[in-house]
């Protein structure tokens, strides 16, 4: 139901991480680039699900990864693809604000109404709200991440901050299904 940053794993694990996932695109080939990965850590050991050279999408590298460490990720793969040289001073995290992604699952049905778009741009902390349905349209029951109907991004002083703020404003959306 959406994801939570800075990393909650400690520092050696999130070692590992980078260092598996780094290994894991020099498989692939990419040695000047950009990798997206989905990783697990089972027993404190990283593995890799599934590993793309492209950037990740969902807001993560837009929004996300900018918001949480003030890096313009995208704005590096450009220069990258363009040819242009890139200082590896700017791919360092500067912060660690806490951010959070959350969806919303409205009950399955035809959408009638949404109402509190507005609202939730209003909350403290929010950065984006991103409301994928109209009127008319029909939601799933809840399978996958198809399934939603809005996305809301979420930033604060600690992360249960960013979260409360999150529930706030995917409290002030109403999407309403018969």
């Amino acid at each position: 139901n959406g994801g939570d940053l800075p990393s909650h794993l400690n520092e050696a694990t999130q070692a590992a991480v980078r260092a598996t996932a780094e290994e894991a695109g020099r498989a692939l080939g990419v040695v000047t680039g950009n990798i997206k990965g989905d990783l697990v850590v089972s027993d404190g050991k990283p593995y890799v699900i599934e590993l793309a050279a492209r950037a990740s999408g969902g807001y993560f590298c837009t929004r996300e990864i900018p918001l949480n460490t003030g890096v313009d990720f995208i704005g590096a793969i450009i220069r990258i693809a363009l040819g242009e040289p890139l200082n590896p001073a700017d791919l360092v995290p500067q912060r660690q604000t806490p951010v959070v992604q959350r969806y919303a699952f409205p009950r399955p049905g035809k959408v009638i109404s949404i109402t509190g778009e507005d609202d939730a741009r209003r909350i403290p902390g929010i950065e984006e709200v991103a409301v994928t349905v109209q009127i008319g349209d029909m939601i799933p029951e809840p399978t996958h991440s198809g399934c939603t109907a809005a996305m809301v991004l979420a930033t604060g002083a600690s992360v249960a901050q960013a979260r409360a703020t999150a529930q706030a404003a995917l409290n002030a959306l109403r999407i309403e299904t018969v």
